[in-house]
């Protein structure tokens, strides 16, 4: 059965407010919904926002999520990538060396996969209790590439009390050298 209407509303209260699931877990839907606006394909909120602001701080998305005291967007997997975001056509000359698995994964061929921007917090921070915090590697380019131009220094490698070493680097002995 189909229904055709100008809007839909759930008023609840009730645990779920739109739910599209199929009778058969053998033939779910091939798409659950489809959502298609101006401003945002999906808009969701959480405490108590109930529609979305007039004047929009976000430029145009598929989906937006807003929270004043929570997370916008969140994202789980067990096997693949908790949030991915893709720009243009799928990259393939390091798609063999790509993690199955991450939290975050940017993706694009002639573009930047990630990019971050802060007028006055830190662009990147990098924590890892095991492993390195922050880690580039590149085939033909620089493995981390640091440009300043009114800072004091581009790199700074600071250790705090301890046996750690504040910097290191190692390159390679070149073919035919004399390492």
């Amino acid at each position: 059965m189909t229904t055709t209407t100008n809007a839909f509303v759930a008023n609840g209260p009730a645990r779920i407010g739109f739910e599209a699931k199929s009778s058969s877990s053998r033939n779910p839907f091939k798409f659950g919904a489809l959502a298609v606006g101006h401003s945002a394909g999906v808009y969701s909120a959480i405490d108590d926002i109930a529609l979305p602001p007039t004047a929009t701080i976000w430029d145009e998305a598929a989906v937006v999520g807003t929270s004043n005291n929570e997370h916008g967007v969140f994202g789980i997997s067990w096997t693949r990538y908790g949030v991915i975001g893709q720009w243009g056509v799928k990259p393939t000359l390091l798609q063999p060396f790509l993690p199955a698995e991450a939290a975050v994964m940017g993706l694009a061929q002639d573009a930047d996969g990630v990019v971050v921007a802060s007028d006055h917090g830190v662009g990147v921070t990098g924590q890892s209790y095991w492993s390195s915090s922050i880690s580039g590697s590149s085939t033909y380019g620089f493995g981390v590439d640091a440009v300043t131009e009114l800072g004091d220094a581009a790199i700074r490698a600071q250790t705090i009390e301890g046996p750690g070493t504040a910097c290191s680097a190692w390159l390679p002995p070149m073919p035919g050298s004399l390492a």
